[in-house]
């Protein structure tokens, strides 16, 4: 329906004069935002003039858009702040962070702001440096591939006297043989004490005792000093035994059996850099366990534990199943024994024998350690835009558990080795023999039996444990030096250099370290007789060689260190496919590095043995070593 245009005229005016009787009736209210927050979301509120502490006449009505006619405070009205004074310093809105200052504090030239101001003059040039503050900071989580240094190159046992080398013998200078080999003389003998003939001619003399390895050509082989040969007893009644003198038979073993240890492990690191260059790193690492193992022979055949009885058993098919080519270890005697005497002759000033094991040969080494660093950085000593070269301080912690384990099982049968007499070779570690048809076994072989001795008696198997626990902690010092400030590559290595001290506690712990034919006929010879023999219980014929220990030492000293370390960093991971696709990847480095660690006057476990025969029991005697530590790593860095 089309309303008159009258109608809509007179509509209109009864409206307008409705709403100004409404302004007229009521107070008129600012629209003002009521805090800062408000303003930003575009929320207002109305406020009364009155509220706000302005003159009663304030709170006349107007009507929207008119100017007042009242004497209003300037700013009134409108979306100004809703203050009685215009101080420059009030923020406004309400509510305003403390942060957002007015100018000049929003420059980055405001004191707070700047860290450090210099001038200095370079190549005649003047320069000012402005360093505003900035922190940054890193994480780094690291895959250690690591690589201990090897535990030494000890005698597993006593270290024996020299021989001389299989096959190689004294040359003959003189005589109608002068340049001729002297043979078994001279061959795989104890070298001994040389005999002069001073200059006045002659042919060389043999000396010695006429037997194998202790007749020497122009030599004396006197002690003192230990035996490097096994004994092999005689059968019933064993009352005398011999040393096996034969090249590469029951070889004497060292810590060069193992090669270096390695290990996986992991390592992080957290800190800061500032805008100066200075900072704070903390470093935790595990190197991880390394661990090597070595063993000849067996201590059960499909299951069963192997016995004498169980050897003697299966000896009928020509072959005794134990073997001259796994190994012994040199033995020092127990205070007031002598060692056994060979062809009715006392061997006077010898210590000591080797004690073969012809079933079982095991020797394990095992190293593992972890520890962590605090790193405080000095401002650079050395600045360029490349390059720049930084003071390190700090302190250090490493724990270093370093452990060696033998194992030997020995038959204490009497026999003679077949085919091993023909000659041939073996040095240490290795024990073979070039000879065709030498088994280094025997063919025959018998339980001995004696007085106050049944059969199976000297059936040994022993075991020692060595464990060397080592807490580190001291002060170190170094220099950082960084290549490159980019963010897309850069290097950076440390040379630090520390003295810690060392507490360290040495366990020997095992049974059965010794040589039973040895301790039978010295306490054969007694005056006491055999029953000396049973050490721990004299009605227990089985017990003969029960013989436990476990001693302790502690000792605490100073180790130098010191470690070399560069790091690669690139960023690179953005452009590996899958892994670009992880959100946490985006501001995150490859890096790759390489670290060397050293440390001296450290205990090995392999080293830190006095190896005593029963009754006499091993114990801890360190020799002191360099120990290293080399460490391979790929590692994500974050900083934030």
């Amino acid at each position: 329906m089309r309303i008159p245009t009258w109608i809509a005229a007179l509509s209109s005016i009864l409206l307008l004069l409705a709403a100004g009787e409404t302004s007229a009736q009521s107070p008129d209210h600012s629209v003002t935002p009521a805090s800062f927050e408000d303003a930003l979301t575009g929320r207002v509120s109305l406020t009364s003039f009155a509220e706000i502490g302005q003159p009663p006449e304030a709170d006349k009505p107007q009507i929207r858009g008119q100017s007042t006619p009242y004497a209003y405070p300037p700013g009134a009205g409108g979306f100004h702040p809703a203050y009685g004074n215009n101080n420059p310093g009030a923020i406004w809105p309400a509510n305003t962070p403390h942060s957002f200052q007015p100018s000049p504090g929003i420059s980055p030239y405001y004191p707070p702001n700047v860290s450090k101001q210099q001038t200095y003059n370079r190549d005649g040039l003047w320069f000012k440096e402005i360093l505003h503050r900035k922190r940054d900071y890193f994480f780094t989580t690291e895959y250690l591939y690591t690589n201990y240094r090897g535990p030494g190159n000890a005698t597993i046992g006593e270290t024996p006297l020299p021989l001389v080398p299989a096959g190689l013998g004294f040359v003959n200078n003189t005589g109608a043989n002068a340049g001729a080999t002297a043979g078994a003389t001279g061959g795989n003998s104890i070298v001994g004490f040389p005999i002069s003939n001073f200059g006045l001619g002659g042919a060389p003399a043999n000396f010695g005792l006429g037997a194998g390895g202790f007749a020497g050509l122009q030599r004396v082989p006197v002690g003192p000093g230990i035996i490097p040969f096994a004994i092999l007893p005689d059968a019933a009644p064993l009352d005398d035994a011999t040393y096996e003198t034969t090249p590469g038979a029951f070889p004497t073993r060292n810590m060069t059996i193992f090669e270096d240890v390695n290990a996986h492990g992991i390592r992080g690191r957290f800190g800061f850099m500032d805008e100066r260059g200075t900072g704070v790193m903390l470093t935790g690492f595990w190197a991880g366990l390394g661990q090597e193992n070595v063993e000849y022979g067996y201590t059960n055949w499909n299951g069963i534990p192997i016995t004498q009885d169980l050897i003697l058993a299966n000896s009928a098919g020509g072959d005794v199943p134990v073997s001259a080519l796994y190994g012994s270890v040199p033995l020092e005697f127990a205070e007031g024994f002598d060692a056994v005497p060979v062809g009715g002759e006392t061997l006077n000033q010898y210590t000591g024998n080797a004690q073969k094991f012809d079933t079982f040969f095991q020797v394990m080494t095992q190293t593992s350690a972890f520890g962590g660093n605090l790193n405080l950085y000095h401002e650079p000593i050395y600045k360029r835009k490349w390059v720049s070269l930084r003071p390190t301080y700090g302190a250090r912690y490493l724990y270093m558990d370093d452990r060696f384990a033998f194992r030997g099982i020995d038959s204490g049968l009497s026999y003679t080795i077949n085919g091993a007499a023909a000659g041939g070779g073996g040095a240490a570690n290795q024990g073979g023999n070039t000879n065709v048809g030498a088994t280094f076994r025997p063919t025959t072989a018998t339980s001995p039996t004696g007085v106050g001795l049944n059969p199976g008696d000297l059936f040994l198997d022993a075991n020692l444990k060595s464990n060397v626990d080592s807490h580190m902690a001291g002060p170190e010092a170094g220099l950082r030096y960084d290549f490159g400030q980019s963010k897309n590559f850069s290097i950076w290595g440390q040379s630090t250099f520390g003295l810690l001290a060392n507490h360290e506690q040495v366990r020997i712990s095992g049974r059965n370290i010794g040589d039973p034919v040895s301790f039978y006929l010295d306490t054969l010879l007694s005056p006491n007789g055999p029953d000396n023999f049973l050490v721990d219980d004299p009605t227990d014929p089985d017990d003969l060689f029960d013989e436990g220990f476990d001693n302790r030492e502690s000792h605490t000293h100073a180790s130098p260190l010191f470690e070399q370390s560069v790091f690669v960093q690139a960023n690179v991971l953005k452009h590996v496919p899958v892994i670009n696709k992880f959100h946490i990847f985006e501001s995150a480095q490859f890096q790759a590095g390489y670290t060397l660690t050293v440390i001296g006057n450290v205990a090995r476990a392999g080293d830190s043995i006095r190896w005593k025969a029963f009754p006499d029991e091993p114990h801890p005697d360190i020799d002191y070593q360099t120990w290293s530590m080399q460490n391979w790593s790929l590692a994500v860095n974050w900083i934030f």
